[in-house]
């Protein structure tokens, strides 16, 4: 999962590309509003969809897959020139792609997931709608959003097809476009951060404070070895030791942020380890996460949007409580006994 936020988020729906589709750029100066069905499908775009003129031509069967009526009505938060992300909720039957139409449009998206890129995989049953990870968001509804379209909500239906071509039961979404970046309300929060405490159960601690868990070892000829009943001289010491080395975000003032985590993790290593002074085996591990970011003064909430995770899809909707914000110190709350603190690098 995201590292930056390591000790607050959890949650999701929307994505941001690493790359900007160049089939998506908008016409300099012309706003979309979400209430025009009609250009808002011309101006978007869905991952393996094609865009085709008419109503959704099949009417649900019996035999069909079936979508779990809990996901209906849902409301899906997205950033303006990010994605919108629905997954599905399967409740039965095999899913071989979706029939997606905004509301008042005159056409519809097929999604086909017989054509994959790299490797799509069928939706798994009881998928939710909170999440993707991994090969999970390889069964999502991605719609790529135009930078050029204004706040405000438009609602779509999908619904499932099979292999036969069989449609389910319709399902209803919303999406609520927010814009990107903040006014000039909020711009102290752009720039970069560094995490400088958590706050757990009242309690401010060091987060780059090592965390070491610790086993019985006997000391045999001046080695370490395994505790054992053959042993009395069995001595605590720590076995694996983990410290964050860097835990950092930036936000832009073009709604993007970057993140950089690392930590280092410290194995104990047993081979002609002496006893006062222990060897260990040392592995470096670091994560640089990007994505949209969209700060509003008034309700003082931070919405994050994820867009992958060293590589491998991963997309998330974070929205944070700013506890403060002044032009040196941000503070988030994770939980209502957790916050997080930053500080301007």
């Amino acid at each position: 999962m995201k590292k930056i936020f390591l000790f607050l988020l959890t949650a999701g729906i929307t994505l941001y590309a690493c790359k900007k589709d160049k089939d998506n750029q908008e016409t300099p100066g012309v706003q979309i509003d979400p209430a025009d069905a009609k250009a808002l499908t011309a101006a978007v775009k869905v991952f393996h969809g094609t865009n085709i003129t008419g109503a959704i031509p099949l009417t649900p069967v019996t035999e069909a897959p079936v979508l779990a009526a809990s996901s209906n009505n849902q409301t899906i938060m997205a950033i303006s020139g990010r994605y919108a992300v629905i997954i599905p909720e399967v409740a039965s039957g095999e899913v071989s792609g979706y029939y997606v139409q905004i509301t008042g449009a005159d056409s519809y998206f097929k999604v086909d997931y017989s054509k994959p890129v790299s490797g799509r995989k069928k939706p798994r049953t009881s998928s939710g709608l909170s999440r993707i990870t991994g090969s999970n968001a390889d069964s999502a509804i991605v719609i790529v959003l135009p930078a050029n379209i204004k706040p405000g909500t438009f609602c779509l239906e999908y619904a499932a097809y099979d292999a036969e071509n069989r449609l389910s039961n319709f399902i209803k979404a919303c999406v609520t476009v927010i814009a990107a970046g903040t006014d000039e309300s909020g711009t102290a929060i752009l720039g970069s951060w560094r995490l400088s405490r958590e706050q757990r159960d009242g309690e401010w601690r060091d987060p780059y404070k090592a965390d070491s868990s610790f086993n019985q070892y006997a000391c045999s000829a001046d080695t370490l070895a395994a505790c054992s009943p053959n042993f009395t001289n069995c001595i605590s010491v720590a076995q694996y030791i983990n410290q964050v080395v860097t835990s950092e975000v930036t936000f832009a003032d073009n709604g993007r942020f970057e993140s950089y985590f690392s930590e280092k993790y410290m194995y104990l290593s047993l081979a002609r380890t002496p006893c006062n002074n222990p060897s260990y085996i040392t592995n470096d591990e670091n994560w640089t996460d990007a994505g949209g970011w969209s700060y509003n003064a008034t309700t003082k909430k931070l919405t994050v949007v994820y867009d992958y995770d060293d590589g491998e899809p991963n997309y998330d909707v974070l929205i944070i409580p700013v506890v403060e914000l002044s032009s040196t110190k941000l503070v988030l709350e994770n939980e209502p006994d957790e916050r997080s603190e930053y500080v301007r690098k």
